[in-house]
């Protein structure tokens, strides 16, 4: 099976149909970024850039629960998961044209599997470096006809379950670090001012 039979997928907004600047009859919209997209797969709205775009021209282009979102321009491929919160479901947002958006059509396939797929060293060690020069050269053409192997229900149910906890440990594991860090650095700079005062 190949990609094109399980997602519907689509390429972001063409940039000149953005503006960073507010206009009369702007719609505002909060513009996906690589940023956007932490190291886990997920996505953050606060890092999310806020644009304005003429009435009616991005439609095609809104994101919806669940849409898998993939940086395919730049130096760096990478995948998440779009997920509105409920108390963000006001704000509409876009990717730009840097940005594939693929939406899985069918009930046997989770849309965390694919992020985790893509994000995968496996994927980027065996399809990503295939294609890869100065610039990312992957198409959306060429990722839907990528081959897809679909794990059994209960095995998706069990990845699904991990995509979550790993990245719940990731945020617990940077959050200690910068606790550690500024119990560290406050340390630091107590002793450098007593040794100031011992020098006096």
């Amino acid at each position: 099976m190949k990609l094109k039979d399980c997602v519907t997928a689509f390429t972001g907004i063409n940039t000149s149909k953005i503006s960073k600047d507010s206009f009369t009859d702007g719609v505002e919209m909060g513009l996906i970024t690589g940023q956007s997209i932490n190291e886990y797969g997920e996505f953050e709205s606060e890092l999310a850039q806020t644009t304005w775009i003429v009435p009616g021209s991005a439609e095609k282009f809104l994101l919806l629960d669940n849409d898998i979102v993939i940086q395919i321009r730049g130096n760096v491929f990478k995948a998440g998961l779009f997920k509105q919160s409920e108390a963000d479901t006001k704000q509409s947002y876009i990717a730009s044209s840097n940005f594939v958006i693929m939406r899985v059509n069918t009930d046997f396939l989770q849309p965390e599997i694919l992020v985790s797929y893509f994000n995968s060293s496996f994927f980027k060690e065996n399809v990503i470096a295939a294609t890869r020069s100065n610039t990312m050269l992957i198409t959306l053409k060429k990722l839907l006809e990528h081959p897809i192997a679909i794990p059994c229900q209960s095995d998706q149910k069990a990845l699904v379950s991990m995509f979550y906890r790993y990245a719940d440990l990731q945020k617990k594991t940077l959050e200690l670090f910068n606790q550690q860090k500024v119990v560290a650095e406050t340390k630091l700079f107590d002793v450098l001012q007593r040794s100031n005062k011992d020098t006096k």
